[in-house]
């Protein structure tokens, strides 16, 4: 990777926490003071944290019967019927790894015996 480019990916990964090219580390921020590319990354850092301190004061009411469902899905008791599910894929998935890697075998013999021929 280039100096630059280096300058830049570091730019780009202290902008979240920074938020601002005036807040960036010393050499940092002299970098995005000349390059056009942090530049445009500055402003669109900017630009979300805009949006996103405006939508702060949004609220959108949660829809009818969510926290009914939420509690419903963390209260649900764990079946052994659920857990003979996922333990057949579990034996399925092996069966057919299993498979594949005999197969596997049987095409390398076939051609290790036709090259042979």
């Amino acid at each position: 990777m280039k100096p630059r480019e280096s300058m830049c990916a570091a730019v780009r990964a202290q902008l979240p926490s920074t938020g601002a090219s005036a807040e960036l580390p010393n050499p940092l921020a002299s970098h995005a003071a000349e390059c056009l590319r942090c530049q445009a990354e500055v402003t669109r850092s900017r630009r979300i944290r805009r949006s996103l301190a405006e939508l702060a004061d949004v609220r959108v009411p949660a829809p009818a019967g969510l926290a009914a469902a939420v509690e419903g899905a963390i209260d649900l008791p764990v079946t052994p019927e659920g857990h003979r599910i996922r333990q057949g894929t579990t034996v399925a998935a092996a069966a057919g790894a299993l498979a594949a890697a005999a197969g596997t075998l049987v095409v390398i013999g076939w051609m290790r015996a036709r090259s042979a021929a």
